[in-house]
């Protein structure tokens, strides 16, 4: 890997670190975390944000008090998900006023994309180390 293409992952990482949450901001095995890390260059992470962006672009009126239209992508699955599943659960529709527009099939379809992003970016059979925190916590 040249040097050049070196530092462009190394910012790439510092940038995925400041936009996911949760554990992955908090990992202190390095390699593991590099290796989750790779998942966000992997052909299955470059192709999905085009493949789901008309998807993505239809639940901004549901999270545009959240999320910038750069920011509602399949790059931030997860936290889309999480949003929009608490708040079909626990806001009045003065909270969230187009909650009409979460239908079943478009929560599923979230659930799905959220789970495909957060099972690739902690599992990988090629790198075992990816999953190592996985049986750590469960000792």
């Amino acid at each position: 890997m040249s040097t050049s293409s070196s530092h462009s992952r190394t910012l790439a990482r510092a940038q995925i670190t400041r936009i996911l949450p949760g554990w992955r901001a908090q990992q202190t095995a390095p390699t593991a975390q590099i290796s989750s890390d790779d998942f966000f260059f992997s052909e299955l992470f470059l192709n999905l944000p085009s493949k789901t962006q008309d998807f993505y672009n239809g639940l901004l009126p549901m999270i545009n008090r959240t999320f910038t239209t750069s920011e509602t992508s399949f790059k931030n699955a997860f936290i889309i998900f999480d949003l929009l599943n608490v708040a079909s659960i626990h806001n009045s529709t003065d909270d969230f006023p187009a909650a009409y527009l979460l239908t079943p099939e478009i929560l599923f379809q979230l659930r799905t994309l959220a789970d495909t992003h957060e099972f690739n970016s902690a599992y990988n059979k090629s790198e075992p180390i990816r999953a190592v925190t996985g049986p750590i916590i469960a000792a």
